[in-house]
């Protein structure tokens, strides 16, 4: 069994591209740290299981920051894309404004 699985699999991970980081959408790699995120009250919201973006890195550096907070959901990245708006992030004023 164990030689079958690998005669099947070998080939297909050979071709497969792995994610080293997170897409940075031209922001600078740690920009929750950087003095102009640390004036805006954030709310970031991930997926404990996301293969895409590592929201640890993101949280490091604010992780005693009062108006950082985080909310981990136990989903994967396309099921916290797909159902975000039954999140209801609008209810939440917190996230909008200063505290």
């Amino acid at each position: 069994l164990g030689i079958m699985r690998a005669r099947i699999l070998g080939p297909l991970l050979r071709h497969a591209h792995l994610i080293k980081e997170t897409p940075r959408y031209r922001n600078e790699p740690d920009w929750f740290a950087t003095p102009v995120a640390r004036t805006k009250p954030t709310l970031l919201v991930c997926a404990t299981f996301d293969a895409l973006h590592r929201a640890d890195l993101w949280v490091a550096p604010r992780v005693h920051d009062p108006s950082f907070r985080v909310v981990r959901l136990p989903v994967t990245h396309e099921a916290l894309c797909m159902g975000l708006s039954y999140l209801r992030l609008w209810e939440d004023a917190v996230a909008w404004h200063d505290p």
